[in-house]
């Protein structure tokens, strides 16, 4: 709608081939969706489409709320080194965008001709880029992964931009391509100083610190190519420079904060996910998704003290996953039933110690 609102091609919405799109897309996802319909009774319909898209736009869920801001600040973030970039690369994907006037061309004839394939590139790209932003920055709740989409069209600009530079097709200030190196420095030094410090938090992030030396010494690198005006090869060197430090990075990386994923690290302390076991689970002001995924059950949430001690009486094992203040605070004291604390696990995103309590006196889960 953006892209051909546009070009002032509106028209091209009522195209058949919109039409036999459609129908091809409901003929693939229409057959799973009446059958998982249909074995819940339309209840995951309801948790799908209601919950987990209406009511996640219009009110934050599992506090991950933010400011209309919060995707402008993620995005530049996630995306980097190519960040280094970014503004450069908007401003003149900007005019990319726009069709070059000519001199001997009246103006309204530059409206009836068609556009170049150049500027309905940029175009297209731009609306990609920004319908996502728009749409998710207008959501209420807000996670890093939901834009996960518009990058790549700023992959493809960020190219189309040093690519165009490389072949000197692009007439800039002088100063923006230096801006650029030292922008990729800047983003070294900032990821060293931001796991340093993440390190008091999540012990062993710190070790990741020296992955900022590749942006700091790819930026010398790309200072002595400028210098050198050999456009070729400061492209070549940023392309190495950004493969090493996000290579390197995600594979490091995820193995490191894996430890501190409570739902991950309390389901294997716990031994729940043990499929030959006959147990239950429940959360009581504690609860995240990824904990019904690493245990492979169903976890009961309940939001009463009454609830919870219900839980507990029952015989077959129970298993209760609890922030710690909130037990200490009141509600251990309701418990009568012979219990214990079997695991506890610091969970960084909620930023509270989380406790599991179980019933089952007999299990050897303790020591694990």
């Amino acid at each position: 709608l953006l892209y051909f609102g546009w070009n002032r091609e509106l028209r091209r919405l009522v195209d058949r081939k919109f039409f036999w799109a459609l129908l091809a897309f409901v003929l693939v996802i229409g057959p799973w969706y009446a059958l998982v319909a249909t074995e819940t009774r339309g209840e995951w319909i309801k948790a799908f489409l209601g919950h987990e898209n209406l009511n996640r736009f219009m009110r934050p869920l599992d506090g991950h709320r933010g400011l209309p801001i919060y995707y402008l600040v993620v995005v530049p973030v996630l995306f980097a080194p190519w960040s280094a970039f970014i503004l450069a690369m908007l401003w003149f994907g900007v005019k990319g965008c726009q069709r070059s006037p000519s001199v001997a061309e009246p103006a309204t004839s530059r409206l009836a001709a068609p556009l170049p394939d150049s500027v309905r590139a940029y175009r297209f790209l731009f609306c990609w880029a920004v319908a996502y932003l728009a749409f998710f920055s207008a959501a209420a709740t807000k996670l890093p992964n939901y834009v996960y989409p518009l990058y790549p069209p700023l992959a493809i600009l960020t190219a189309r931009f040093l690519m165009s530079w490389r072949e000197r097709e692009l007439k800039m200030p002088r100063w923006v391509m230096p801006a650029g190196v030292g922008a990729m420095a800047l983003i070294g030094v900032g990821f060293a100083i931001a796991t340093t410090v993440a390190d008091r938090t999540l012990s062993g992030v710190g070790i990741c610190a020296v992955l900022g030396l590749i942006p700091v010494l790819g930026a010398v690198a790309m200072a002595q190519m400028l210098r050198q005006d050999n456009r070729g090869g400061f492209v070549g060197v940023t392309t190495v420079t950004a493969l090493a430090f996000v290579g390197l990075m995600v594979t490091f990386g995820p193995p490191v904060l894996d430890r501190h994923k409570a739902p991950k690290e309390l389901v294997r302390m716990t031994g729940v996910a043990d499929p030959s076991r006959d147990i239950r689970l429940g959360s009581y002001g504690w609860f995240q998704p990824s904990l019904v995924f690493y245990s492979g059950r169903e976890v009961a949430e309940m939001d009463t003290a009454k609830a919870v001690v219900e839980f507990l009486d029952v015989p077959t094992p129970g298993y209760l996953f609890v922030r710690e203040g909130m037990w200490h605070e009141g509600l251990s004291q309701h418990v009568t039933t012979p219990h214990r604390i079997i695991a506890r696990h610091y969970d960084f995103l909620e930023k509270c110690e989380v406790l599991v309590i179980s019933n089952d006196l007999q299990s050897d889960v303790a020591s694990r």
